[in-house]
């Protein structure tokens, strides 16, 4: 669209540059900040790329009739994630619980009980979770 005052102009290339600066989660609305310059949906296709790869390395015929992940909803707005680490590499493995609270919508809780990696996040924070999850897999195993 052409404009014919310089002050439009001017308008639109401030509020284009606004945008270029923080993402805004899809559906909350609010200014994702943690990786500033990547747009969030680059991020969490990584983030569930990794996740997808990791899982068809642990299908051996048996595991996953037995074995699995879960990506769920919860009651408030957040998300849960629930990864079976039995028969894995990451079975003897612990991670230490982790709570992130930084607002009612912006928090991230991850821990190991009984062979199995749990997070629950805010509406924004999937991505995080995974990566979490990405980190702590990638250095306890070869």
């Amino acid at each position: 669209m052409l404009f014919s005052s310089s002050s439009s102009v001017r308008t639109m290339t401030t509020r284009r540059a606004r945008r270029g600066r923080l993402d805004r989660d899809p559906w909350t609305r609010r200014a994702v900040r943690d990786s500033p310059g990547i747009p969030w949906h680059e991020r969490f296709g990584e983030a569930l790329g990794w996740l997808q790869h990791w899982y068809a390395a642990q299908c051996n015929e048996e595991w996953e009739h037995h074995w699995g992940l879960k990506i769920a909803t919860l009651d408030d707005r957040g998300r849960t994630v629930t990864i079976d680490l039995e028969e894995t590499d990451l079975q003897g493995h612990e991670y230490p619980r982790q709570d992130v609270n930084r607002s009612p919508y912006g928090w991230v809780w991850a821990w190991t009980p009984e062979k199995t990696f749990h997070a629950r996040c805010g509406p924004g924070n999937l991505t995080e979770a995974l990566a979490l999850f990405r980190s702590w897999a990638t250095g306890n195993t070869l």
